[in-house]
């Protein structure tokens, strides 16, 4: 008995019936070599990221089914603390949310603007995407969030797009802290460490920083600065654990003393100070201590 499978399922997932028209027996899809991620779909190679979880819902996704909430804010690439556990698929009114394992179905009012198509993958737009994240994500972590989207936007003017996938969310839960998150963002945030740095010292009602602010020292070099207290001339950065090179290592060691050397003070912190509680309280202890 001929047990090869066609070529179409070693390439893709294939519902349960494409498979069937193309001669394979219920008995083969049941056998060694081939795998269901979802009800309804088999495949000879079980999906690994995201994205290729995603590629194989499509097997069986229902007409205009589009990847939303968590699910598409993690393929737009914006920071999340968590990967979603399963997908959130969205179908527009009325029709019935989906309904499978390791996957949250909504059914959602869509207005024009509000689905993309990314590399054939269709998901809420980025602005839709952040507001579907409401009630699912703390305060802080739509901060960071929202930043990273200003940051990447390539829209002349990324905030109104917020305000307005804002206006038109009808969502209940967590509408207060999207509120607070989208009066909270700075595009100038340059990474989401320093998102969430930004946003404990604000939290704690520390104030007085200006965001990438550009730094001139005496000796007429220019240096981009992190969070910087310029009253105080302390500057606060985040460390990446990123490796540098000679070139990169060299360069942060000219600018740090060049810095010093004209009276300015360089807190680094670590994802195990932006995890601590205390955080807050040792920078305004330094701050307190810096001159005016």
């Amino acid at each position: 008995m001929n047990t090869a499978l066609p070529t179409d399922l070693r390439r893709r997932t294939l519902s349960v019936r494409e498979a069937r028209s193309l001669g394979v027996s219920p008995k083969r899809l049941r056998g060694p070599g081939v795998a269901r991620p979802f009800h309804g779909a088999v495949t000879t190679a079980p999906p690994q990221t995201l994205d290729e979880r995603c590629r194989a819902f499509l097997a069986v996704a229902p007409p205009g089914a589009f990847f939303s909430g968590p699910t598409a804010a993690a393929l737009h690439g914006l920071p999340l603390p968590r990967l979603p556990s399963g997908l959130h698929v969205s179908v527009p009114a009325p029709a019935r949310a989906p309904r499978r394992a390791g996957v949250h179905g909504h059914s959602v009012r869509v207005a024009f603007g509000d689905v993309v198509v990314q590399d054939g993958l269709q998901l809420s737009a980025p602005s839709r995407a952040w507001c579907e994240l409401a009630g699912t994500l703390a305060l802080e972590d739509l901060v960071v969030a929202g930043d990273a989207l200003l940051r990447n936007s390539g829209e002349r003017d990324p905030r109104r797009s917020l305000r307005a996938a804002l206006d038109r969310s009808v969502a209940r839960r967590g509408r207060p802290d999207l509120v607070k998150a989208l009066g909270l963002l700075d595009p100038r945030a340059a990474t989401p460490e320093e998102s969430r740095l930004r946003f404990r010292l604000a939290d704690a009602g520390i104030i007085g920083y200006e965001t990438a602010f550009p730094i001139r020292t005496g000796s007429g070099r220019a240096h981009p600065g992190g969070l910087v207290f310029p009253e105080r001339r302390v500057i606060l950065e985040c460390r990446h654990g990123r490796t540098q090179t000679d070139r990169d290592a060299r360069d942060t060691t000219e600018r740090r003393l060049d810095l010093q050397a004209h009276g300015w003070t360089i807190v680094e912190l670590g994802p195990h100070d932006l995890a601590d509680p205390g955080m807050p309280r040792r920078v305004r202890a330094i701050l307190a201590r810096a001159r005016r």
